[in-house]
């Protein structure tokens, strides 16, 4: 019984770790993939082949992402503000120059 859940575990992981990799480039899909899988690891927690502190662990790093995420899409976002402003400058010199 313990080498099939352990077996099971593994195969849980290495698909989640796969999908992560295919899917950090899009951090809303893989948050939304993640929360569909911490619901069914609690469901397998249930059934005694996972235990809490690893369904915590996998929500903490959810959390954690998703975080980071935030920072970059807003960093993204500043960054983008700031060559608009930068730009929106150097075209008004260039303008004032031209005339």
């Amino acid at each position: 019984m313990k080498s099939a859940v352990l077996e099971a575990k593994n195969d849980w992981l290495m698909e989640r770790d796969q999908y992560i990799v295919e899917s950090i480039s899009d951090p809303i899909v893989y948050q939304k993939e993640e929360i569909k899988r911490i619901e069914s690891f609690m469901d397998l927690a249930e059934t005694n082949m996972f235990n809490l502190n690893e369904i915590k662990r996998m929500a903490l790093n959810l959390v954690t992402y998703t975080s980071r995420s935030l920072n970059q899409l807003t960093q993204n976002e500043t960054d983008k503000i700031n060559v608009y402003e930068r730009n929106k400058k150097i075209m008004s010199v260039n303008i004032h120059e031209d005339q």
